[in-house]
């Protein structure tokens, strides 16, 4: 993130609210160029490297993402993102085209929040209910109407790839009505579908493709410039 004069010559919340929409921006284009969960740390360190630690300008930067873990959780750093040249080239462009995007349309923006929110959940089944949401917002549609919208947005080419695909959004439209009608998913149908012998991993591959069938449609409505239609 560029600046244009040094931290010491602005004032201090104007830097971080500038600073803070940008850090929004990289971390969508993040989450929509990279497979799995992408969260961002203490902002306060990031941007002000000479103040970590101590708690000045930090209002202003809490109302981007932070993980559900805290910093000094085993697990919080455990991904590591390599961006090679083709990477770093697809997540420039990818920043510039979000950039000329916003604001979004009301209703996309809604498909937005819920895949961010997404990220921050602990529990999968309350994950799952914020990705079949965007793709209810982005499909405009029941069961049968997302699955068909959605499969071919998906998948435009090959009738078999949009057979699965179709097939899998409407067993996770119906595991978000078994959670939310009875308080439970369809796990059998899950590990049916993603042929998987433990409970427990199909109910995560199916969860896992949600997101990327989320992440996908997003980034292509923003890429293709639907976002007028």
């Amino acid at each position: 993130i560029e600046q244009s004069k040094s931290v010491e010559r602005q004032h201090g919340d104007s830097y971080a609210d500038a600073a803070s929409k940008k850090l929004d921006v990289v971390l969508q284009s993040l989450r929509l160029l990279h497979k799995g969960k992408v969260f961002v740390g203490p902002l306060y360190s990031l941007i002000y490297p000479e103040f970590a630690g101590v708690k000045r300008n930090v209002g202003a930067l809490l109302s981007i993402d932070m993980a559900p873990l805290t910093a000094t959780h085993p697990g919080y750093f455990m991904a590591d993102y390599q961006l090679g040249e083709l990477e770093a080239e697809g997540l420039k462009k990818l920043y510039g085209v979000i950039k000329e995007s916003r604001p979004y349309p009301a209703l996309f923006e809604l498909a937005v929040s819920r895949f961010n929110d997404y990220f921050r959940r602990t529990s999968e089944w309350d994950g799952l209910l914020d990705l079949v949401i965007a793709l209810e917002v982005l499909f405009a549609g029941g069961s049968y109407t997302l699955s068909n919208r959605g499969s071919y947005f998906l998948e435009p080419g090959i009738e078999e790839d949009r057979r699965k695909v179709f097939n899998r959004l409407r067993a996770l439209y119906n595991a978000r009505n078994s959670i939310v009608h009875e308080g439970s998913g369809q796990p059998k149908e899950l590990r049916k579908l993603w042929e998987r012998d433990d409970e427990k991993v199909s109910v995560s591959a199916a969860i896992d493709d949600a997101a990327e069938y989320v992440r996908h449609a997003i980034r292509k409505v923003i890429t293709d410039k639907h976002l007028d239609k």
